[in-house]
């Protein structure tokens, strides 16, 4: 009798694996898995930080800046949210944005930093913060607005002065971050430095606004 020939077993390429005996073909490695051996039973899964989008793949890809893997076996990285960013490969997680900067846009591998007239006093923040009335602060990335002080204000919103506007004379204000000052009243006169109203004493008139004490005639 003839001999029967013997088929011989060819070993699973790389990118494929197979875990069942007696098949007749190998199992291609899906999609957030790899092989990078021959002769494998199984694939294995990405690692956190990486990623793999196509079937039949010998490698994982490491995250791009901007995005972050934190479970195995992802097909593909998250974007980083609003507020954080990342700026290396192959990450897994996010780093908030520091103070004085924000982040508006999801994906990024920077932050921004908040621009005059605004602030940011906290960290991952998505939007800088407005000067209120009362401050200004002229310097991009700043953590906080300069108050003014009393006889200076500012009226509105998100100032990018670098000093307060002064009361106009015979007025003032008694707080520091005022919005407004307010005219010296008849009866009282103000110091020399423009910011406080001192009640007229006696044997004298006051006037009020920009006038100055006069002593009452004999």
């Amino acid at each position: 009798h003839p001999k029967s020939k013997e088929t011989e077993c060819e070993e699973c390429p790389a990118g494929f694996s197979q875990p069942t005996v007696g098949l007749a073909y190998c199992l291609p490695c899906t999609p957030g898995r790899f092989q990078s051996t021959t002769k494998q039973s199984v694939c294995a899964e990405c690692v956190t930080g990486e990623h793999r989008r196509e079937s039949q793949q010998t490698s994982c890809e490491k995250c791009q800046r901007g995005k972050y893997a934190n479970e195995k076996g992802l097909v593909q990285c998250f974007k980083c949210l609003p507020g954080q960013i990342q700026e290396e490969e192959g990450k897994t997680e996010c780093d908030k944005c520091a103070v004085g900067k924000h982040q508006d846009v999801s994906g990024q591998d920077e932050c921004k930093e908040c621009g005059a007239g605004k602030y940011s006093d906290d960290q991952g923040l998505v939007g800088c913060l407005k000067c209120a009335a009362g401050t200004t602060e002229n310097d991009a990335g700043s953590t906080s607005c300069k108050i003014c002080s009393r006889g200076t204000f500012i009226a509105t919103l998100e100032s990018k002065k670098g000093d307060c506007n002064s009361c106009p004379e015979g007025t003032g204000n008694s707080n520091d971050g005022s919005s407004a000052c307010g005219p010296n009243p008849v009866g009282s006169y103000m110091t020399s430095d423009g910011v406080d109203f001192i009640t007229c004493p006696e044997g004298h008139f006051c006037k009020g606004q920009a006038h100055d004490k006069q002593k009452c005639p004999p």
